[in-house]
């Protein structure tokens, strides 16, 4: 295939994915579709047909924030409770700002403030901290989220020792970068895929 025949067909692809998502989200705010405005179009159809078109469910964290609406529109004592684990380091803030706050904090610091030395000294015992913490969180709670950040934060902290020490030549902004909004979005992706927490303990229904 030609370099043109292949530019027709990705436009010709994205023409009907975005013309198909554009057409959808107006429809689900014209007839105000619940759940996924992706089902606006089978909505439509359910309307002319006289009949109830099936739920939708939208890819990834949107499908969180569907659910997340569904519930603000119901009486308070019907929501669904979303408790904190007394055993979960970070059920509170108090706890998020003590194993992510501080940290992310010094390596803010340190990466505008500080020479390449105290730069991968800061980093990497930040990292490591924020990485250990959430995997012991992990195992102690089942916090969704820690069995995913936590390792990543780990590998972000042996890769700026690696770069301190010629081993790798990735820039530095990328390191801080990756590690962490690439643990921002494995946070909100792994717990609107998976929850908040991996298991049942007595005290989720207390």
């Amino acid at each position: 295939m030609g370099s043109g025949a292949l530019l027709s067909v990705m436009a010709a692809i994205m023409v009907y994915v975005y013309a198909h998502l554009g057409l959808s989200f107006v429809l689900a705010a014209a007839l105000a579709t619940p759940g996924c405005e992706m089902r606006g179009i089978p909505h439509l159809v359910g309307l002319l047909r006289g009949r109830s078109s099936g739920e939708h469910y939208c890819p990834g964290f949107i499908d969180g924030l569907d659910r997340w609406e569904r519930e603000r529109r119901l009486p308070k004592d019907q929501r669904t409770p979303n408790r904190a684990r007394p055993d979960d380091w970070i059920g509170s803030w108090r706890g998020v700002l003590s194993i992510y706050g501080i940290p992310w904090l010094a390596i803010q610091l340190a990466g505008n403030l500080a020479g390449a030395r105290v730069v991968a000294i800061i980093w990497s015992v930040s990292f490591a901290f924020m990485g250990l913490a959430c995997v012991a969180n992990a195992f102690r709670s089942g916090r969704v989220h820690c069995w995913f950040v936590g390792p990543w934060f780990l590998l972000a902290a042996a890769i700026t020792i690696l770069r301190f020490t010629g081993a790798a030549t990735i820039p530095w902004p990328t390191i801080v970068n990756a590690g962490l909004l690439g643990a921002l979005l494995l946070f909100f992706v792994s717990e609107n895929l998976w929850g908040r927490y991996f298991g049942r303990r007595t005290y989720d229904t207390a």
